[in-house]
């Protein structure tokens, strides 16, 4: 699903996928792959922030300006940036999120220090990963899984109050 296509279904999709993720991140802690939940806790956090996108979009226009062309036509920028929430550009998407939804700019650092640790797994040392160990890492994944669930349980519960709301009338 394209964002440029309709932002509310992108946004369903998305929320969809942030809890496909978390329950095989579930499934590899099962198992004791923690750097496997790793991955596929960033991978529900980006899509999370996706879904977030969606709600600040006119914010990130201001930021993400300009035309692209893509598939033989010219979409907005913004969508482009919603529909992938590059890496590289995750810290500056999650301070424009943080002014609606509290708390995404650190849970973004938190999902990227899992990223790197991810690839680069413990180190005693900690010149590659702040994580010491897998169990040091073990405490932010389930944090930051919790935290997923709380904002996908949350973000539905609006909605659904939203739509009684417009029944109501």
């Amino acid at each position: 699903m394209k964002p440029w296509i309709d932002l509310a279904r992108y946004r369903e999709v998305r929320l969809s996928e942030a809890l496909s993720e978390v329950e095989l991140a579930n499934k590899f802690l099962e198992l004791n792959l923690v750097r496997n939940a790793a991955g596929k806790v960033f991978q529900a956090w980006k899509a999370l922030l996706g879904a977030l996108a969606v709600d600040v979009r006119d914010e990130l226009a201001r930021v993400f300006n300009r035309d692209i062309e893509l598939e033989d036509r010219v979409i907005k920028e913004v969508d482009y940036v919603i529909a992938l929430i590059p890496t590289t550009r995750m810290r500056e998407i999650a301070r424009i999120i943080e002014t609606r939804y509290p708390g995404t700019y650190s849970n973004t650092l938190l999902a990227l220090e899992l990223h790197r640790y991810r690839y680069n797994g413990p180190d005693p040392e900690g010149v590659l990963s702040i994580y010491r160990s897998d169990k040091d890492a073990l405490i932010d994944l389930e944090k930051l899984i919790d935290t997923i669930k709380t904002t996908i349980k949350r973000i539905k519960n609006n909605m659904k109050s939203r739509i009684s709301i417009l029944f109501k009338r």
